[in-house]
């Protein structure tokens, strides 16, 4: 009787441990709430989640906390641009784009310009983040738009004219947001300066350029 009875034994002591394996692999992924509180929900606001990659199972972003410490964080952004001469070809991640001089006079020029690309990265960062913003306050928000234009010190200087003096250096930027919502004037300042405290490129550049910003509900 024992001799039957032992091998269902060890086939549920085998089967038993593939479930707990398994239950501590899916706790290790935040899949399974744990019964205790983590210590990282305490410290949300400025923690960086993780999960993995669905299709690798690596992280897609760093981890900030770990074991309840907050850890140093280092990650890199990466983009590669090839030339052929005319027209230059930016490569980020899985995604490519093509961009022509850095600056043109030309109002009927195809090609973006690297200038015109970089208020559109700062365009970007605002809006995207004034949305982000706006969604955690619980404002209700139906469209931004953002309408940049700047200035340089010198544009003769990029040409390179003789006699020419001063910088080619940006000398200010004119950021105009319009935003369509129902919220209040002061409920949305509150994202807008959030947005401006927490935007890379703005913190990058308010040292060295002047800005005008302006902010209207329509």
């Amino acid at each position: 009787m024992s001799f039957l009875t032992k091998p269902n034994v060890v086939r549920s002591d085998v089967g038993f441990r593939r479930i707990v394996v398994r239950i501590a692999a899916l706790k290790r992924w935040s899949l399974i709430a744990p019964r205790s509180k983590p210590s990282w929900i305490a410290e949300r606001s400025t923690t960086i989640g993780i999960r993995p990659c669905c299709s690798t199972g690596r992280l897609q972003v760093p981890v900030a906390f770990q074991n309840g410490k907050k850890m140093e964080v280092d990650y890199q952004w990466n983009v590669r641009v090839v030339s052929d001469g005319s027209m230059s070809n930016i490569f980020a991640r899985n995604i490519s784009f093509q961009m022509g001089k850095a600056i043109s006079f030309d109002a009927e020029d195809p090609s973006l310009t690297a200038l015109e690309a970089f208020l559109g990265a700062i365009g970007c960062d605002l809006i995207s983040g004034m949305q982000k913003r706006a969604k955690r306050l619980r404002l209700e928000v139906d469209n931004i738009e953002a309408n940049l234009k700047c200035e340089l010190e010198n544009p003769l200087m990029f040409l390179d004219v003789v006699g020419e003096k001063g910088s080619p250096a940006i000398k200010q930027i004119a950021v105009r947001i319009y935003v369509s919502t129902v919220a209040t004037r002061d409920e949305l300042e509150v994202a807008w300066q959030k947005t401006l405290e927490l935007s890379p490129l703005y913190q990058t550049l308010k040292t060295s350029v002047r800005f005008e910003l302006s902010l209207k509900l329509v």
